[in-house]
């Protein structure tokens, strides 16, 4: 079940942040999503276990998808997939013209799974994650 993050979500979504990234988010940005007015945070759940959550800014006329995340033992059965598409789906529903994301360019399965739903890497970042000065790719997906 997909349904919209709540406070007593955050240590459940900080076990999976801090095993999934290298420069986790600190638990009151994710907090400041849900109160902020911009921010739209779901999570994935199944039997009362957050198996992943995705986090975006409704803002202007954009999407911008800030993180998606799955818990290790869940990768590769459809959770991430399941979680973007609902991301896109509400950005379509309040009829915004894009979806923007940033990703690692190291992040292939990532990339796919954004090339899947037919986003499309519209510039590279130099140097742009500054805990390893990794490049990153912005994406874009039209709607």
């Amino acid at each position: 079940m997909i349904r919209l993050m709540a406070v007593k979500d955050v240590p459940k979504i900080m076990k999976i942040e801090r095993t999934s990234f290298s420069d986790p988010w600190h638990p009151s940005s994710f907090i400041d999503d849900i109160f902020n007015q911009i921010g739209y945070g779901i999570v994935y759940e199944d039997n009362d276990t957050v198996l992943g959550y995705a986090c975006m800014w409704l803002m202007y006329d954009e999407a911008h998808i800030t993180n998606i995340a799955v818990k290790e033992s869940e990768r590769r059965k459809g959770i991430g997939k399941a979680l973007l598409k609902a991301l896109i789906d509400k950005a379509k529903s309040i009829n915004y013209e894009r979806a923007l994301l940033e990703v690692r360019t190291s992040n292939t399965g990532a990339i796919k799974l954004y090339e899947s739903f037919g986003f499309k890497i519209i510039h590279t970042m130099k140097k742009y994650y500054i805990n390893n000065d990794e490049d990153g790719y912005l994406m874009e997906l039209r709607f």
